[in-house]
């Protein structure tokens, strides 16, 4: 009936039961479930079933998305189960599983409350049974974690300022270096597990700022970074990077003519095949055009490869994860999420932002009403930056830093290099931290 392989089967049941608020009640549920796997969909409609257990614990200890990415025979349950889904998307299996595990804790908190209650009122004691609760959830990884008490606080907060004065005191900022010496002067580094917003006109810098942070974070300084581009592919954003990094000329890049910048490209290279850099575009990736995508993507990279810096080029591309009545509130979805992605992985999450089109032709310094939507994203984000330059062509520009929790406000004189595609500081009074 269920077959030596119980966990794709499981999956697509999950799939069916998470479809509907009632499934056992849905006929069109039960019988493509019997159908697909020829067995007693009210049986495996228990939440206490083994195979539920099952999927909990491997999703304990694999990453559900690639699971489910593995399984072609899975693609196909699904599909002929839930044939409502015009595509069965891997990178959802996540919400499915944080959605069984919120279940199970229900259906277990209310067995065991029971079994608590009948110990009561017959008037034992009721210390085992509470233990034996205790140990079941914390065996099927469903117990939640206990609230922290003041002295385990207390002592987290002291090693975070005793971590902030040591760096201090070596002169290292206490967050990751974009390379413009007086922004990390102003921020101590992007923080991690912060949100951040870097918001510009249309073609006025706001991917030449992630791929000058990437250069500078990454290929200069080692901190594992995933850049993720929703505009044009890895390579186009490789081209760049190059130029960033070697100096060599963007445009001649683009064209082709390489002769000149040979060796450059050859240094780019050895050191790209070594730098701890993740990109991906929506060419090859295209999972990562929704933001449960990012999400998971970001956690993965988080956990495989230690990232502690995740950029998105750029906000206003990202597609929400369901249909909502307005693009402000898509906005805000994706807004939310990324904010909470970078508080869950401890990693510096920076989404490029575009200003409204309002915005565009005027001269005066751009503010945070200019970003589109800028009601959710100036509550979810801990800092906001926004660029200016009086036109395309001119290299000399500002950064003005609009929203910093806990910090200072400032607008920061920078050269654009066009040709190296490279933000940089012009030097004011205060510490240079661009070797960082």
């Amino acid at each position: 009936m269920i077959g030596t392989d119980p966990l794709p089967t499981a999956l697509a049941l999950i799939a069916c039961a998470m479809g509907d608020s009632n499934p056992e009640a849905n006929c069109r549920y039960r019988d493509a479930i019997e159908e697909a796997l020829g067995g007693d969909a009210q049986e495996l409609l228990n939440p206490f079933h083994d195979l539920w257990s099952a999927v909990i614990e491997a999703g304990n200890q694999v990453e559900p998305a690639l699971m489910m990415a593995k399984s072609p025979r899975l693609h196909d349950l699904v599909r002929r189960v839930v044939v409502q889904w015009d595509e069965v998307c891997p990178w959802q299996w996540s919400e499915y599983l944080t959605q069984l595990r919120e279940k199970r804790r229900t259906e277990e908190a209310r067995f065991h409350h029971s079994k608590i209650k009948d110990t009561i009122e017959a008037g034992l004691d009721p210390g085992p049974a509470f233990l034996k609760a205790a140990e079941r959830m914390e065996s099927l990884g469903l117990s939640a974690a206990p609230p922290r008490d003041r002295r385990t606080m207390l002592r987290g907060f002291f090693d975070d300022l005793q971590n902030r004065k040591r760096k201090h005191d070596a002169g290292e900022l206490t967050g990751i270096a974009t390379g413009i010496s007086q922004l990390d002067w102003i921020t101590d580094g992007l923080q991690p597990g912060e949100f951040s917003i870097f918001g510009a006109r249309p073609n006025m810098g706001k991917t030449a700022f992630g791929i000058s942070t990437l250069c500078h974070a990454s290929m200069e300084n080692e901190t594992p970074t995933l850049f993720i581009t929703l505009e044009g592919s890895a390579y186009a954003l490789m081209r760049r990077l190059a130029a960033c990094y070697t100096g060599a000329n963007a445009s001649d890049l683009r064209r082709g003519k390489i002769g000149q910048w040979e060796s450059q490209l050859t240094r780019f290279m050895l050191r790209f095949q070594d730098s701890p850099i993740t990109m991906m575009d929506h060419v090859e990736n295209p999972e990562i055009l929704g933001i449960d995508g990012i999400v998971t993507a970001g956690r993965i990279a988080a956990k495989r490869h230690g990232v502690r810096l995740i950029v998105v080029d750029y906000l206003q591309k990202v597609r929400p994860s369901g249909d909502h009545e307005s693009h402000n509130l898509a906005i805000a979805e994706v807004s939310e999420k990324l904010a909470r992605l970078g508080q869950s992985t401890g990693a510096h999450v920076m989404a490029l932002a575009q200003l409204k089109r309002e915005a565009e032709g005027s001269e005066r310094v751009p503010i945070m009403s200019d970003l589109a939507e800028s009601g959710h994203i100036e509550r979810d984000a801990d800092l906001i930056m926004l660029f200016h330059r009086e036109d395309r062509t001119m290299e000399e520009g500002k950064i003005i830093v609009a929203k910093q929790r806990d910090g200072e406000l400032d607008m920061i004189p920078i050269h654009f290099d066009l040709k190296r595609q490279r933000i940089q500081s012009v030097q004011r009074d205060g510490p240079d931290h661009s070797a960082q």
